[in-house]
């Protein structure tokens, strides 16, 4: 088989293994005469990747985790490789690939097929790298994703017990209003494992119909790789309107009315006509915060004197 191409489907999927669980501690490695199916599994997470490429004889074979990780960190430069099935000894079977021997577990693996969502109406188009590069500005335990024709949006309650709001854009969405919690890391690695650009289906039983993994899954769906992820059981974090600018804004005022209670700059504070003034310094540098409740604008002129 194409070297590259296996090793890049293990690399794929191997980091969605289980850490100790011996059963899940692996890679399903499924062989039908036109192409082979990878699975791995953590237990709210399950990746499968559909190769072109039939890799030895057919049949399911649970490749030990240790094994698939050390062969998907090789390059073949477009080389073929062998693949060996054998007997390891009297009660073990391993199969091996080019330079690297996998052992074969004997272990009942999950039946992955019966997680899979039955009714998905909700459906959205994505481009990847925004997404992830919101969930990584976040520090928080869980964020809250809320789907909707209006747009989708990401919300969460930080580690200093601020709430904030980041929108995120989508290409196209279809369906009813969803609200489901995710961890940010567990969605983000679950996001860069498929590529540019994912179609995202919502169950349509999703938190509304029990906890069962079945109506719960999220689909993430592009080209021959799909992953299961199971959403957090978890309130929904407080909606706000403010977006993670207006949250500095707000700690810079925070800060700078501080400063001015404490006495360490002259300043001047007046609260009236929908609008927050704040006067700082011994020449009164003017600044300005607009409230639109609950929203904060941006200030007209931030200048603090030393």
């Amino acid at each position: 088989v194409d070297g590259d191409k296996l090793a890049e489907a293990l690399r794929r999927v191997s980091p969605f293994m289980h850490e100790s669980l011996p059963a899940l501690k692996a890679v399903l490695m499924e062989v039908y005469p036109d192409r082979t199916e990878f699975t791995a599994c953590d237990g709210f997470r399950l990746a499968h990747l559909t190769i072109r490429e039939v890799v030895g004889q057919e049949g399911e074979f649970l490749l030990e985790g240790n094994g698939v990780k050390d062969f998907s960190q090789r390059h073949y430069n477009g080389s073929q490789v062998p693949v060996v099935f054998q007997k390891a000894d009297e009660s073990s079977d391993q199969v091996t690939l080019g330079e690297v021997t996998i052992p074969i577990l004997q272990a009942d693996y999950p039946d992955y097929k019966d997680l899979i969502p039955t009714d998905l109406d909700n459906i959205a188009i994505i481009t990847t790298k925004d997404w992830i590069k919101a969930l990584r500005s976040i520090k928080a335990w869980t964020v809250g994703v809320l789907f909707s024709q209006e747009g989708c949006s990401l919300y969460f309650v930080d580690m200093e017990k601020n709430a904030g709001k980041v929108d995120l854009p989508v290409q196209m969405y279809a369906g009813q209003e969803k609200r489901i919690v995710f961890k940010p890391e567990s969605l983000r690695k679950a996001l860069s494992s498929c590529g540019a650009q994912v179609t995202i289906k919502v169950p349509t039983a999703a938190k509304t119909n029990g906890p069962s993994p079945r109506n719960q899954a999220v689909v993430l769906e592009t080209d021959n790789y799909w992953m299961l992820i199971i959403p957090q059981d978890e309130q929904f974090p407080r909606e706000v309107n403010l977006n993670l600018g207006e949250r500095e804004l707000v700690k810079w005022g925070i800060e700078a009315l501080g400063s001015v209670l404490t006495g360490d700059v002259q300043g001047k504070v007046l609260v009236g006509g929908g609008k927050f003034y704040l006067e700082i310094g011994v020449h009164i540098t003017k600044s300005e915060v607009t409230m639109e409740a609950p929203m904060l604008q941006e200030a007209k002129e931030v200048t603090i004197a030393k």
